[in-house]
């Protein structure tokens, strides 16, 4: 694997950006079936976009991408998860998108975030009768 990296490395200094971008766009193909026809999804407002599941079974994230987005998709994450949601909300009900990681490439000029797939907590709060203190317990996704 050090050999690998190194290689890549060396390749990505020789050739500029395009060779990084590329091993980026491969690790999407290589962890989330990006040419299925499954992954296609409009959402309520009619936008386009492309959502595939983890590989793994038991990885709990999705990749969300659009091409809407082009050179500015550093600002696409909130729309993204958006569509996540909408998504999940349809295949998955009472699953919500968590963490978000940046998984953009430029071949194709898609904007793409990697989420992890969360069971939403309820937030709450109670009054702690020793310091007076409010805490808050749960987290809203």
């Amino acid at each position: 694997m050090k050999k690998l990296t190194a290689v890549t490395l060396m390749v990505s200094a020789l050739s500029g950006c395009s060779v990084y971008n590329t091993i980026k766009e491969v690790g999407q193909l290589v962890d989330y079936d990006m040419v299925s026809n499954e992954t296609h999804f409009i959402t309520a407002e009619g936008h386009p976009f492309q959502i595939a599941k983890h590989r793994k079974e038991e990885v709990a994230k999705i990749l969300v991408c659009s091409g809407a987005s082009g050179v500015f998709y550093k600002e696409a994450e909130p729309d993204l998860r958006q569509a996540a949601n909408e998504w999940l909300a349809q295949k998955q009900p009472g699953k919500a998108a968590g963490e978000s990681n940046d998984r953009s490439g430029t071949w194709d000029s898609k904007a793409c975030y990697e989420f992890d797939v969360i069971d939403p907590q309820p937030i709450g709060a109670y009054l702690d009768e020793k310091t007076g203190e409010v805490v808050v317990v749960g987290e809203s996704h």
